[in-house]
């Protein structure tokens, strides 16, 4: 009735796509309703993806071209185009997208972040960096940005800055698991045990009964020479996991190598009453 009914394109070539596994007929309608109606972006938007899901770079690409040629003063759509390049590794050409992206809306965190990961990949780390601060600067979130801004900064050689930047995403959000897991990770290998106290003590506040952070901070309090309080962390992670062997199985090492065999004996007992086919525990147990 109406072949100029360009929603009706799009809603046909949306079901397609989304429900019915039908990528060729959907391209198909979508293309008729871009046609018709240029200034769709979500019809854009799918044709895109269906174009990169079966490698057509340069459909996508001229579908990418189009929209900037329909609105100049847009950045999405050069962002839209950075995407498509930077996929083909294409890495200048995506990084004058940004550019121009940036020319238009300098205030947008998501261009400079884009920016930073081709210029890291790149190994100009310097101008990485650079990037990545401005896009912490104008993020509302300001956490994923603040870890990939540590992780440029300690793989630049930037420890300290790395781990500041890990601190304040942590003050940021202080239920971070990847802030922490990071935090931790850097701490860990560059043997910074008393930092490394401090945050298992700072998120034992906000879960105390999680017993992998009373292990993993008696492990450290261990590595830092604490060992009366390590033992209390063992023991409380013991209480508070019954079924996790690892804490006993620590204590009955320890009490080992200071021959207080009774006190070991008793551990690697507990232990094995969690896992009777331990053969380690038995072999502690039996030494």
């Amino acid at each position: 009735i109406d072949p100029q009914f360009g929603w009706g394109f799009r809603t046909l070539g949306y079901l397609e796509y989304k429900w019915l596994g039908k990528p060729q007929e959907a391209e198909e309608n979508l293309e008729k309703a871009l046609s018709i109606e240029p200034d769709q972006e979500e019809v854009r938007n799918m044709l895109v993806r269906i174009k990169l899901g079966r490698n057509d770079y340069d459909g996508a690409i001229d579908i990418a071209r189009g929209a900037i040629k329909l609105d100049k003063k847009n950045p999405d759509n050069y962002l839209r185009l950075a995407t498509i390049l930077e996929r083909q590794w294409r890495f200048r050409e995506a990084n004058e997208q940004l550019d121009n992206a940036i020319r238009i809306n300098p205030d947008n965190s998501v261009y400079y972040r884009r920016r930073a990961s081709i210029e890291r990949f790149q190994g100009d780390l310097d101008a990485a960096i650079k990037d990545q601060t401005k896009a912490v600067a104008l993020s509302k979130s300001k956490t994923f940005d603040l870890i990939e801004l540590a992780n440029m900064n300690i793989k630049a050689g930037n420890l300290e800055a790395g781990i500041a930047n890990l601190k304040e995403a942590i003050q940021s959000d202080p239920k971070s698991k990847a802030a922490h897991d990071r935090l931790v990770t850097v701490l860990h290998e560059e043997k910074k045990w008393e930092p490394l106290i401090d945050e298992y003590q700072r998120v034992i506040k906000i879960a105390p009964k999680n017993s992998d952070f009373h292990f993993d901070l008696a492990q450290t309090m261990m590595r830092a020479g604490k060992e009366e309080e390590a033992l209390k962390e063992y023991t409380e992670a013991a209480n508070l996991n019954p079924k996790d062997p690892r804490p006993l199985r620590q204590l009955g090492t320890y009490y080992a190598e200071k021959k207080l065999y009774d006190k070991a004996i008793k551990a690697f007992r507990k232990a094995l009453g969690i896992n009777p086919t331990s053969v380690q525990d038995m072999v502690a147990l039996g030494y």
